[in-house]
């Protein structure tokens, strides 16, 4: 009996699994769709997110 609710419960967390599509959080060039000081704070240097300024040298940032 244990062997089989394993089994169904191993079928029922891979089906779902299974279901869910990847989703991309970054793609690579911008910070489409990203919430937050995008202006100010972060920016896309060589295909990664960086903290700084676009125009600007920020002496330090802080984060918590």
């Amino acid at each position: 009996m244990r062997l089989i609710l394993s089994a169904m419960l191993l079928a029922i967390s891979t089906a779902a699994t299974a279901a869910d599509k990847p989703v991309a959080l970054f793609n690579g060039k911008d910070l489409t769709g990203w919430e937050g000081d995008t202006e100010k704070t972060w920016k896309v240097e060589d295909g990664a997110i960086t903290a700084g300024s676009l125009d600007a040298v920020v002496p330090r940032n802080e984060f918590r």
